[in-house]
């Protein structure tokens, strides 16, 4: 059996469709200058998922929806006016940059993966009767039994896992929804650094308003919505915003540092560990530069999240520029707002730390109920020679309907003293560390917020 080509299964889901016609191909100077383009235009291998986000983001599209799931990677959304077939072509031909920048960040996402990795992608518009397809080698048109209604881009021979990595890290903060695989990623509690993980709890996210352009909190943030399936810990309710909505145009996410650890692996000592204050800078959707800001380390920290619109990068599209004046007054004003609007009003983040505190006992029972069912299945399987198989069955059920409610029970009269000295110590510690975050802010003197030196990498 002849194994199927990347070309073969990306066309096989457009029953029906014509043959693929040759169009028009690069010149002998394009096709070098492209070449050496796409070697370079990205920094990170599976970075150019995220110039399809800001395509997206830039064009105005409401949403984003991404398949990563098989052998192919599929993108879905609504193109900025005036997109067609042979404009899309014609851009695609020719190393000069495009004025419009969703098409822009388009055609350099095609460039990466046509031009450098020599992955095979087919392209289809909305109103246009013709998909654009590429072989790895060559441009083709091909005709289509129906006019689709949006952008459909399908990338052959991705790697999903990498995508969703380079995805959660750098556009969970994006400003129109993004669905993959059935799940939002615009929450700030996808940040894999600052949100709902193992090691950081999100208190709130925070509204602010400074004399920059306007930055939308992500809309998945205040919502419930499906979890994401690769992280250890999530949250399926939404955030608590502190701040006023209207005028507000740069937010924030204040999170805590914690170090699980315990008996067995069965208890978490809720105990701090430090945490800086970052600004990251957001580029149609996309983290595109992040910086560590000059506040102490802190058991409590803030992420800020400000606009980079109309600040110059580099030829990516995915980081900026150095030793930008306006930059450094966005960056001073926004130290001046966050400064004044923590001081203008209680804010009290222990609030939150209850719905924390409970997921850490839930996590703790559950523990125990996993410790009871893995008893069970390990009788089971140290039990002699059994031909029916019955009494290993009946053993191992009895374990799994017990699990949960024997777990729980057990955790709960072996550590509820432990348990409350433990919340005890961490409730004084939890208070020592917001009035210290308080008092930094204070502190802060907004006209020194200007950075000299480079700037922090992510993740973030």
């Amino acid at each position: 059996m002849t194994r199927e080509t990347p070309l073969e299964t990306l066309l096989q889901d457009e029953q029906g469709a014509g043959a693929l016609e040759s169009c028009g191909v690069f010149t002998l100077s394009n096709r070098e200058a492209l070449h050496t383009l796409a070697a370079h235009a990205h920094p990170r291998p599976h970075a150019w998922v995220l110039r399809i986000v800001q395509a997206a983001v830039a064009g105005r599209s409401p949403r984003l929806r991404i398949t990563l799931k098989g052998k192919s990677t599929r993108f879905e959304f609504l193109p900025a006016p005036g997109w067609t077939r042979e404009l899309v072509e014609a851009e695609f031909l020719s190393a000069r940059p495009s004025t419009d920048p969703a098409l822009h960040a388009l055609k350099q996402a095609l460039w990466q993966v046509g031009l450098h990795h020599g992955r095979t992608f087919r392209l289809l518009l909305p109103g246009e009767r013709q998909a654009l397809v590429w072989d790895g080698k060559q441009l083709h048109r091909q005709l289509l039994k129906t006019k689709p209604q949006s952008v459909h881009l399908t990338v052959a021979d991705t790697e999903p896992a990498e995508l969703q990595t380079e995805l959660l890290e750098f556009a969970h903060a994006s400003p129109i929804p993004i669905e993959v695989d059935g799940w939002r990623l615009d929450r700030l509690q996808n940040s894999p650094a600052n949100g709902d993980t193992q090691s950081s709890f999100p208190l709130s996210a925070l509204l602010f308003s400074a004399d920059v352009p306007v930055q939308p909190l992500p809309a998945g943030t205040r919502s419930a919505g499906r979890r994401c399936p690769t992280q250890a810990a999530r949250l399926t309710s939404g955030l608590p915003v502190w701040g006023e909505p209207e005028g507000a145009t740069l937010f924030a996410l204040a999170s805590l540092r914690v170090k699980p650890s315990g008996e067995a692996g069965l208890f978490w000592n809720l105990e701090v560990d430090a945490r800086s204050t970052n600004l990251c800078w957001i580029l149609h959707g996309v983290i595109v530069q992040v910086e560590r800001l000059p506040l102490p380390r802190r058991a409590v920290g803030l992420t800020l999240y400000a606009s980079a619109e109309g600040l110059a990068t580099d030829a990516s599209g995915l980081s900026l520029r150095t030793l930008q004046a306006e930059h450094d007054r966005r960056r001073c004003a926004i130290a001046r707002a966050v400064q004044l609007g923590l001081a203008s009003t209680s804010l009290d983040l222990s609030a939150a730390f209850g719905n924390y505190r409970r997921r850490i006992q839930r996590r703790s029972a559950g523990a125990g109920g996993s410790l009871v069912g893995a008893v069970g299945c390990l009788t089971w399987a140290l039990l002699p020679a059994d031909p029916t198989g019955l009494l290993g069955a009946s053993l191992a059920s009895w374990a799994f309907l017990t699990a949960a409610v024997a777990g729980s029970g057990w955790l709960a009269r072996s550590s509820a003293h432990s348990d409350g000295r433990r919340c005890a110590r961490f409730d004084k510690d939890l208070q020592w560390a917001l009035e210290a975050f308080k008092s930094d802010w204070r502190r802060v003197r907004p006209n020194t917020w200007k950075l000299n030196e480079e700037p922090d990498s992510p993740p973030v």
